[in-house]
C-alpha cells in the first residue's frame, strides 16, 4: 500500500503530467483531483493500488488518458469519450465560440461527424439555435451521445421547446 503522495510521484515517473496524475488518482481513490494535494497522507488500499497499476499500464501502451478515464473536458463541460469518438480538442472550442456568437433564434445547426457530441451539445446549450441535427457514420459515436448524455440532450430540448422527452 502506498500514500497518495507516493502514488502521485509514481504517476509522474511513468510520464503522466500533473493533471493526468491527479485525474488517475481521483479515479482510483475517489479523492477529487483538485484536492489530491490536500490528502497526500491518505493510503491507497491494495485494490486501489492495483487499479492504479492497471491504468498506468494502459497509459504506458500509449492509450490516451481520456479513453482510459472515459471522459474528456470541452468548453465548459465534461463529455464521455470512447475509441469510437475523437477526443475533444481545445482548438475546436474556437469553432463553438464562433457558432455561439453567430447563433440566432430560428436558425438551424447541422454537425456532420458529431462524434462525442461535444460541439453540438455545447453550441445548443449556450446559443439560441432553434434546432440542431448531429450526424455520424459511427453507431458507437452516436451511442455515446445518446446513452451517456441524455440529460445534456434533454436540457437542450427543454431550453428550445419546453419539457419533452427524447425518443
Amino acid at each position: 500500500m502506498i500514500t497518495l503522495l507516493k502514488a502521485l510521484a509514481l504517476c509522474r515517473q511513468r510520464g503522466l503530467n500533473e493533471i493526468e496524475s491527479r485525474l488517475f488518482l481521483e479515479r482510483v481513490s475517489g479523492v477529487q483531483h483538485s484536492k489530491v494535494h490536500m490528502a497526500i497522507d491518505r493510503t491507497l488500499s491494495e485494490r486501489e493500488t492495483q487499479h492504479l497499476q492497471r491504468l498506468l499500464t494502459r497509459r504506458a501502451q500509449n492509450e490516451p488518458a481520456a479513453y482510459i478515464l472515459g471522459n474528456g473536458f470541452f468548453f465548459k463541460d465534461e463529455f464521455h469519450v470512447t475509441p469510437s469518438t475523437l477526443i475533444p480538442r481545445p482548438e475546436t472550442e474556437l469553432l463553438v465560440d464562433v457558432a455561439i456568437a453567430r447563433g440566432r433564434t430560428g436558425s438551424s445547426l447541422l454537425e456532420l461527424g458529431t462524434g462525442s457530441g461535444c460541439v453540438i451539445v455545447s453550441v445548443m446549450k449556450y446559443a439560441p439555435y432553434s434546432h440542431a441535427i448531429g450526424l455520424d457514420a459511427s453507431y458507437g459515436a452516436l451511442e455515446s451521445v445518446i446513452v451517456f448524455f441524455p440529460d445534456a440532450l434533454q436540457s437542450c430540448v427543454e431550453k428550445r421547446s419546453g419539457p419533452r422527452r427524447l425518443q
